[in-house]
């Protein structure tokens, strides 16, 4: 005679496997809900803050393979850390990273001598488009095509 499993034991079983991984994917998915709304969230306000920021240059001159740019914050944020484009009238682009922080309504000027990761400035005609941008709100650069 062969033993095996009552039907109701089984029935128990199943219920409890069933039970098991219904258990499983709601723990998943309320981690999984969270972390998305979080995302979510630190997007949106970053967003929101970047629709303060506004920067203007004000001047630019350049001289002896260095340029020189005042960078003028008109916005309500402050911003941290920029990339600094030239393009030369012979279409050669130089960029750098500049660590400074510019306070909302504040002034910094931007020395390419001392940008931190530059490309190499000797040899550069004249800047025919200078472009700095914030790298917190990239959407926010200020560019002028007037350097002297």
């Amino acid at each position: 005679m062969k033993k095996s499993v009552s039907p109701l034991i089984a029935t128990i079983l199943l219920v409890a496997v069933a039970l098991a991984i219904a258990g499983i994917l709601w723990s998943w998915s309320q981690t999984f809900a969270q972390s998305q709304t979080n995302r979510i969230s630190d997007a949106s306000t970053l967003q929101l803050d970047c629709t303060n920021a506004a920067i203007q240059l004000v001047d630019c001159s350049y001289s002896n393979n260095t340029a020189k740019v005042r960078v003028n914050s008109i916005g309500g944020l402050d911003l941290n850390d920029f990339t600094f484009y030239v393009v030369d009238t012979t279409d050669k682009t130089i960029n750098g990273n500049v660590i400074q922080n510019l306070k909302a309504g504040g002034l910094i000027v931007i020395d390419s001598s001392k940008l931190s990761n530059s490309s190499d400035f000797s040899g550069l005609s004249k800047p025919l488009t200078v472009r700095v941008t914030p790298k917190q709100c990239p959407e926010r650069y200020a560019e002028t095509a007037k350097c002297s």
